[in-house]
């Protein structure tokens, strides 16, 4: 069994950034953007081996807040909720691209699918529940999101909200 010396040190330059790997004898140098791009390759490789559990934890999270038969997914994105609907509900997917409305209309030709433009044909208490599941936080104006949302939202409705953070 051999004995390794492993030390790190990290210098911060003016200008430049680099990190000093000390391994056996031998310094092997890391700048700033070899560092960074291997932090992106190993987060985005985790990420995808992760996201089909992550989505299925969250589904599993919300389907306990899920309340009456008739739900709008808001940022229905992959359509993984689709498939997570209670037997005989009605489902509305919500999205901004018009590629994964197509997308989803022709997966899932029983449920709706709409953009955000499409929203304000519905007519009031049109939904039980409203589901945005990691979108909330991309919006520029989310008070404006509500008031449509609640305009949707039928009396004693619910909106869950879940965020990719826990603040």
């Amino acid at each position: 069994m051999y004995e390794t010396d492993f030390h790190l040190f990290i210098h911060l330059f003016t200008s430049n950034f680099a990190a000093f790997l000390w391994l056996n004898g031998a310094y092997l140098a890391f700048g700033a953007a070899a560092l960074v791009a291997g932090f992106f390759v190993i987060r985005n490789f985790l990420s995808g081996i992760l996201e089909p559990y992550l989505i299925s934890v969250r589904v599993k999270m919300g389907r306990a807040w899920f309340h009456g038969t008739r739900f709008l997914d808001y940022g229905c994105g992959e359509g993984q909720l689709a498939e997570a609907m209670p037997p005989n509900s009605k489902y509305a997917g919500l999205d901004i691209s018009p590629a994964v409305i197509r997308m989803h209309s022709a997966k899932y030709p029983k449920n709706e699918y709409i953009t955000p433009e499409q929203l304000a044909k519905y007519r009031p208490n049109s939904f039980d529940t409203v589901i945005m599941y990691s979108v909330f936080e991309h919006f520029l104006t989310p008070v404006d999101v509500l008031r449509e949302l609640k305009r949707v939202l039928a009396p004693g409705g619910r909106i869950l909200i879940i965020t990719v953070t826990p603040k």
